[in-house]
C-alpha cells in the first residue's frame, strides 16, 4: 500500500515514516514544511527505495499544487492518506492576551490545510476505496487545562467532526478513521502516572496495526483510559469539568513545584 504522511518530518509523523518502512508492503509518500537536509533520518528512509520527501507548505496555494501533484503520482489501487500537519502554538500569552498572528497559522494548518488535502486525495481515496486517517487530539473532546490554547483544540474539533461527516457521505468507499492522542512524550507528566504519555513510536506502531487490519475503526483513544476519561468529561457540564481540571492542574503544579525542590 502507498501511504501519504502530511506532516512526516518529525514528531508522530516521523514516527508513522518509519513505523510503514519497517513493513515491506508499504511505499511511504511524505509531505512536510522542513527542508530534506533538516530531517535526521530522511537519509535512512531514502535507502529502503519505498520512501519520497516532498517540501511543501499546505496553507499556501503553491503547497496545495504540490499535493495535487503528489496525488497524480499514486497507482490506480487503494492508498492511505494520514493528515498529521499541524501548527501546535500556544494564541494566548502568560498573562492571557490573545495571539490572534497565532491563532491565524494553527487554523491555517489545521482547517484551510485540512481541505486543500481532502481536496488533493479525495477523488482517489473514493475511486480505489482507500483509507484516510485524521490525527486529531483529546483536546477536541475537552478543552486542555495544562497547555491553555484556543485554536489548537478548536481545529482538531473542526476535523473531528469533519471527518465524522465525511464518513457519512463516503460510506463504505472510504475508511476514515480519527485518531485521540494524550500527552504524546509528555516533558511533565504527573508523577506516578507516567505511563499515560506514550511515545511517538508506541502511538505510530499502534496506527499502523490499525491501517493493516482488516476493519479499520472509527476512532482510536491512545492511551485509551485516558482517552475514556475524556470521553467522560466531553458530556459533563463546564462547571463541573472545569472544577475536575482545576483540581489535577493544582496537582500537577504541586508535583512539578517539589519536582523542583529535589
Amino acid at each position: 500500500m502507498h501511504c501519504v504522511i502530511i506532516g512526516a518530518s518529525r514528531g508522530l509523523g516521523a514516527a508513522l515514516a518509519e513505523a510503514c518502512l519497517k513493513n515491506r508492503d508499504f511505499s511511504v509518500i511524505g509531505i512536510g514544511r522542513t527542508a530534506p537536509e533538516d530531517i535526521p533520518d530522511l537519509g535512512g528512509w531514502a535507502e529502503t527505495g519505498r520512501f519520497q520527501y516532498f517540501q511543501a507548505d499546505i496553507t499556501t496555494p503553491n503547497g496545495s499544487a504540490i499535493l495535487h501533484s503528489v496525488s497524480s503520482l499514486l497507482p490506480d489501487q487503494p492508498a492511505c492518506v494520514i493528515m498529521n500537519a499541524a501548527v501546535i502554538e500556544s494564541d494566548l500569552a502568560e498573562d492571557g492576551t490573545f495571539l490572534i498572528d497565532a491563532y491565524d497559522r494553527v487554523n491555517d494548518a489545521g482547517i484551510a490545510g485540512l481541505g486543500r488535502v481532502i481536496d488533493a486525495f479525495g477523488e482517489h481515496l473514493t475511486r480505489f476505496k482507500g483509507v484516510f486517517v485524521g490525527i486529531s487530539s483529546l483536546s477536541a473532546l475537552a478543552p486542555p487545562f495544562l497547555d491553555k490554547r484556543i485554536a489548537y483544540p478548536a481545529s482538531k474539533a473542526f476535523m473531528t467532526m469533519a471527518l465524522r461527516s465525511l464518513r457519512l457521505v463516503w460510506k463504505d468507499r472510504v475508511r476514515i478513521m480519527t485518531v485521540f492522542p494524550g500527552y504524546i512524550g509528555s516533558s511533565r507528566p504527573v508523577r506516578g502516572f507516567t505511563w499515560l504519555a506514550p511515545t511517538y513510536r508506541t502511538v505510530a506502531r499502534k496506527i499502523v496495526r490499525k491501517i493493516q487490519g482488516k476493519r479499520v475503526p472509527h476512532t482510536l483513544l491512545i492511551p485509551l483510559p485516558v482517552g475514556l476519561i475524556y470521553r467522560l468529561f466531553s458530556i459533563l457540564p463546564d462547571g463541573l469539568y472545569f472544577w475536575a481540571a482545576g483540581k489535577i492542574e493544582a496537582h500537577a503544579r504541586s508535583d512539578g513545584e517539589r519536582g523542583r525542590r529535589q
